[in-house]
């Protein structure tokens, strides 16, 4: 079975698979992945796609353990169904769902973030204002993430690092 576009891409990504059981994690650093993000990686003709997979090889090796929320992934199949098509929003489906938990983790959204992200997204007063952008500004502030792997401006205005910068 060929490897999945995906899986290739996030290969070795990590350190975590390249430690035996029982060792400390030789993590750097923790990078929350943003839907955008994976969008950027999925549509070849995104603005975004050379960059993200420049960034994605600059990290490769430093260490870095992705993370997500509990609806990166649904938010990426609907931006993908919405921008491409349906079918590559199902194909971006099977293939993240293949990836082990040793490529991402997940982050809790339990009630403190809950409560941040409401805080938030009151806040912005802004037409258009995503609820799920507020979710990771919430993550990224409460598990004190070293950066964001997106390309959305929003997270520029809360002083919130992006992973392109590292």
């Amino acid at each position: 079975m060929a490897e999945s576009k995906l899986s290739s891409i996030f290969k070795d990504k990590s350190l975590l698979s390249q430690i035996s059981e029982g060792e400390p994690a030789p993590l750097n650093m923790q990078i929350l992945m943003d839907a955008d993000g994976f969008v950027a990686i999925v549509k070849e003709d995104d603005t975004n796609h050379r960059g993200a997979l420049d960034v994605m090889n600059r990290l490769e090796k430093r260490g870095v353990l992705f993370l997500i929320t509990p609806f990166t992934i649904p938010e990426s199949a609907t931006v993908l169904s919405y921008k491409v098509s349906h079918e590559v929003a199902c194909e971006f489906l099977r293939e993240v769902r293949t990836l082990s938990l040793e490529e991402f983790g997940i982050l809790e959204f339990n009630e403190k973030i809950k409560q941040r992200t409401d805080e938030v997204f009151v806040r912005e007063q802004k037409k258009r204002t995503s609820y799920f952008d507020c979710v990771n500004i919430a993550c990224m502030e409460r598990y004190h993430l070293d950066a964001i792997f997106s390309f959305d401006k929003v997270y520029r205005a809360h002083n919130l690092r992006y992973a392109e910068e590292l």
